[in-house]
């Protein structure tokens, strides 16, 4: 029955501990796992907030070659001049391309005084003198050139007005670029957008410039009001929102700082969501096969160990009692070699035993014999002198005979130190004496010169130090520092030295 219930025992503590370390494993192993579907979703947001960012740059870039047009073109002879067919020509020259027209605006008639543009059958913006005399102009209160939002620009298509101020007429002659903003997708394959993305353009009035799909739907349309707070709070980010399709969409913007306008990529948000479920899908099933397997192999070897252990704590006992251990095979290769460990150790235990207590005996026999002779020869040499010396010389041979029975006691190993201090004098039968330090062990031959150490100091005290005095004190301490023992003997309280 009892061996039973220590096989139940070691069985149950080694599923305990297999559920133990199997509980705590599994938690971290959820834990991990959703940090990996974190860490994938900020990844495909970091991303596609990169394309938002990368398409801003294009559109940046675009944008400023068109100042640099309108300006070069302002700044030139023809229109300081207004010569309108020199400029004209220079305009030809520029190459504005598709979807991109020159005009000279006139403010103080508010008029056209002059046009030059693309050449015949592209789709230059089709403007009139209305449109333009309506168009936003801001040159006139920061003399710079100016980019503006959407305007509507009459027979066309929505415009943008890149405007630059001719030198030397104020502000009442400018050469303005008219783009028509959709040109500025132009290059959209090239940007290395996700595939499915679409990419949104708004200006500083939160209405879509430009837009990749359905253009003709939504130009001139005002954002969703999901995507206007979200512009609100920061220039850029990343958040979930619904197309003007109404189609729910993850979009990453970011906001220009040499336009102001907004650029967005828009993507459905399964394309967030579905990697970042597969791959936590097949992270999660592969753990659920590495919990199993590990819960099969740890059940085996919980049988094993069982049986193996149960074996080596019997030895363990046996070795404790003095009985010899035999030699016996074990399953598992690091427990057997255990079992060969505690089988020889328990061999050359007996060995060791039998001549420790030969040698014991015949040490205390040639002790309490020396110390018979010594105590013989001490009366015949002492008989007749001063009775204080054969006092001094007993006493130190009775402090050598306390310190003899006390490695006779501990069969000639190592000692403490407190039972030393405690034996031999230190703080024997002395309310005076105090002794504190750590547990040093200390080998059988540095116990009996300590041992006659204190009985020395302790004599001289009795007669010429603390312990002569009722109030006098003895104070002896030790510590240890690195290998060695410092030890200290401090007397308060007695005669002047």
């Amino acid at each position: 029955m009892a061996l039973w219930k220590s096989t139940h025992s070691i069985q149950g503590r080694l599923a305990g501990f297999a559920a133990t370390v199997f509980l705590p494993g599994t938690l971290a192993l959820v834990v991990l796992l959703s940090l990996n579907i974190l860490e994938a979703r900020r990844a495909q947001e970091t991303a596609l907030l990169a394309s938002a960012r990368a398409v801003s740059a294009a559109v940046d870039l675009e944008l400023a070659t068109f100042a640099a047009t309108s300006e070069a073109l302002a700044e030139s002879d023809a229109a300081v001049a207004a010569d309108w067919n020199r400029l004209g020509r220079r305009v030809e020259r520029a190459e504005l391309g598709t979807g991109v027209a020159a005009f000279v605006r006139d403010l103080s008639r508010s008029r056209r005084v002059g046009r030059a543009g693309p050449a015949e059958g592209s789709t230059a913006p089709g403007l009139d003198t209305a449109a333009m005399a309506k168009a936003p102009r801001r040159i006139s209160s920061s003399g710079r050139t100016t980019i503006t939002g959407l305007v509507e620009s009459g027979q066309g298509p929505p415009a943008v007005v890149v405007e630059a101020p001719v030198p030397s007429r104020g502000d009442a002659l400018s050469v303005a670029l008219w783009v028509d903003p959709q040109t500025l997708l132009s290059a959209l394959q090239s940007w290395g957008l996700p595939e499915g993305a679409m990419v949104t353009l708004v200006d500083t009035d939160r209405r879509v410039l430009a837009r990749s799909r359905h253009p003709e739907r939504f130009v001139g349309r005002s954002a969703t009001p999901q995507m206007i707070a979200a512009m609100d709070a920061g220039s850029e980010g990343v958040t979930a929102s619904r197309s003007l399709e109404g189609q729910a969409t993850i979009v990453a913007f970011h906001q220009s700082k040499l336009s102001g306008w907004t650029s967005m990529v828009v993507v459905p948000r399964s394309y967030i969501l579905r990697p970042v479920w597969i791959n936590g899908l097949v992270l999660a099933l592969l753990l659920l096969v590495l919990g199993a397997a590990s819960l099969w192999a740890a059940r085996n070897q919980i049988r094993a160990l069982s049986a193996d252990v149960r074996a080596l704590e019997e030895d363990a006992h046996s070795i404790a009692d003095g009985r010899l251990v035999a030699r016996k095979a074990v399953r598992v290769d690091n427990l057997d070699r255990i079992q060969a460990a505690l089988s020889a150790a328990s061999i050359e235990l007996l060995k060791r035993q039998d001549r420790q207590t030969l040698l014991i005996h015949e040490l205390n026999h040639r002790v309490k014999n020396t110390l018979a002779t010594i105590q013989s020869l001490a009366a015949q040499t002492f008989r007749g002198a001063d009775g204080d010396l054969r006092a001094k010389f007993e006493q130190r041979l009775g402090a050598l005979a306390a310190a003899h029975d006390l490695l006779t006691q501990t069969t000639w190993s190592a000692v403490d130190i407190r039972q030393v201090a405690a034996r031999c004098g230190g703080a024997s039968g002395h309310d005076q004496v105090r002794s504190d330090g750590p547990s040093v062990l200390l080998q059988p031959e540095a116990a009996l010169a300590l041992c006659m150490c204190l009985h020395e100091l302790t004599t001289n005290s009795l007669k010429y130090g603390a312990l002569t005095r009722l109030d006098g004190r003895i104070d002896l301490t030790w510590r240890t520092e690195g290998e060695e023992l410092v030890l200290t003997w401090r007397e308060e309280g007695g005669p002047p030295v």
